[in-house]
């Protein structure tokens, strides 16, 4: 990622500045239908970074206030549609229409190959993104919630209409910081979810200060019997990473079990650049400091996961959530790379700062809730 801030000296640059515009417009597809839960994100041109997000409402339509003034692309996308980028200089509010989006061919011929297509059902309070025996499902949880209407990533953190979710497991809260949370989800396979619900405004039933909600649903054993799986992931980037893990399913009469654990072996590597001109009055740069910043992850998370039902009667239903998270000698090395250059371009200075991190995690949540039918 590369960025370029200018350091200016006045008043009226300031006061620039702080003026902000808005943008707005609403999501069709080919056929004149609204796109609702689409995710409309701003984009700076220099580099791709994410600057805002919004989903669109009800009627396909969407606005994205306090927009600093400054070049732009507006980037529209709904899944299994083609996403569309439109270029957009903001220098005062914006109404762009119609973004309309087509199907992506290329996905649903693999869906004809691979399998069906995820589906999507609006209720009163919620959209549910069906995705059991789905190509997404080939993901993990992480990637099936990126994918969900109305759900935006901003630096892996999940939000509904800008504002920060809060994730449920069948119902019951993942007592997880932000951080355990991002690797809960990247542990959690997709083919042990059979939906996810998207809950902008949370009824009473669910805890007032959580904001909006996903709520992940595993599949469930309708037949009594056994089955599990097992599951092995390789991803190349920089470094490889690998995820390996095992689902297992048992229904009877009055006992219904899933039990889950992944071990997910990582090496990560991260990259910014960034540049500071400084400025005089006469608009003349005297000092450029360009920065580089790198950070290297290593990690041996694995996490465990146990729900447990019990039936003892028609009435009665007692239930134990359990989630464990362990992550080992994680280490984190960061390197900062500073050039300061005068305003001829010459070397004046340099400066490196290299500074690692090592903890270790270990996060176990217990959740046990009894219920009776009257």
């Amino acid at each position: 990622m590369k960025y370029t801030i200018l350091v200016l000296f006045g008043i009226f640059p300031l006061l620039l500045a702080s003026q902000t515009y808005e943008v707005s417009g609403y999501v069709k597809d080919a056929d004149g239908k609204p796109l609702p839960f689409s995710n409309v994100i701003l984009l700076q041109v220099s580099d791709s970074t994410q600057v805002k997000g919004i989903s669109s409402d009800d009627a396909g339509r969407f606005s994205i206030k306090g927009i600093a003034p400054d070049i732009y692309y507006l980037q529209a996308t709904y899944f299994g549609y083609v996403s569309v980028l439109v270029p957009l200089e903001i220098r005062n509010n914006i109404k762009i229409g119609a973004i309309v989006l087509e199907r992506d061919r290329e996905w649903l011929d693999e869906v004809v190959v691979t399998g069906q297509q995820p589906s999507i059902e609006r209720k009163a309070d919620r959209i549910v993104f069906h995705v059991e025996n789905t190509v997404i499902s080939e993901g993990n949880a992480m990637d099936i919630l990126r994918n969900a209407p109305g759900v935006i990533t901003v630096q892996d953190n999940l939000e509904v209409r800008g504002q920060q979710a809060t994730v449920y497991l069948n119902n019951r809260k993942v007592q997880l910081s932000s951080t355990e949370i991002q690797d809960f989800l990247k542990g959690l396979t997709g083919n042990v979810i059979s939906a996810v619900e998207v809950i902008p405004n949370p009824p009473a039933s669910y805890e007032a200060e959580d904001g909006p909600i996903l709520n992940i649903r595993t599949v469930v054993n309708v037949a009594p019997g056994y089955k599990g799986s097992i599951r092995a992931q390789i991803e190349q980037a920089i470094f490889p990473k690998y995820s390996i893990g095992t689902s297992h399913y048992h229904k009877s009469d009055k006992f219904n079990i899933f039990a889950n654990y992944v071990i997910n072996p990582r090496k990560e590597f991260a990259r910014s650049e960034s540049q500071i001109l400084f400025i005089d009055d006469l608009n003349t740069v005297f000092a450029d400091w360009e920065t580089t910043n790198d950070r290297t992850t290593r990690s041996l998370a694995q996490q465990a996961n146990l729900i447990l039902d019990f039936t003892p009667s028609e009435r009665d239903l007692l239930n134990l959530t359990a989630n464990l998270n362990v992550n080992p000698n994680r280490e984190v090395l960061h390197q900062v790379d500073v050039t300061m250059r005068n305003g001829l371009g010459q070397l004046d200075s340099t400066l490196q700062n290299i500074s690692t991190i090592d903890d270790d995690q270990l996060n176990l949540s217990f959740d046990l809730n009894y219920e009776r039918s009257l």
